[in-house]
C-alpha cells in the first residue's frame, strides 16, 4: 500500500498532465478577446504574476497559465 507522501508525489506528477489537457482544450474557446477578464459571476479574480506591486486584471486564459 502506498504511503501518504508517495501518493502525494504521484498526484503531483499527474496533475500537470491532466491540466495540460484542460488548458489546451480551452485555448480554442477562451482567448484574451473572448474572455478579457477572469470572472466567476460577480467575483473578479486579479493576477499577481505580472511582477508589479499588487494585482492586476488579466484575461482568463492568461490567468490560468500564470497561476
Amino acid at each position: 500500500m502506498l504511503r501518504l507522501h508517495e501518493r502525494i508525489g504521484l498526484i503531483g506528477r499527474r496533475l500537470p498532465v491532466d491540466l495540460t489537457v484542460l488548458v489546451t482544450s480551452l485555448l480554442g474557446t477562451c482567448t484574451a478577446e473572448t474572455c478579457p477578464k477572469m470572472k466567476a459571476e460577480e467575483w473578479q479574480y486579479l493576477c499577481t504574476a505580472h511582477g508589479n506591486e499588487g494585482a492586476e486584471e488579466c484575461s482568463a486564459i492568461d490567468y490560468i497559465l500564470h497561476t
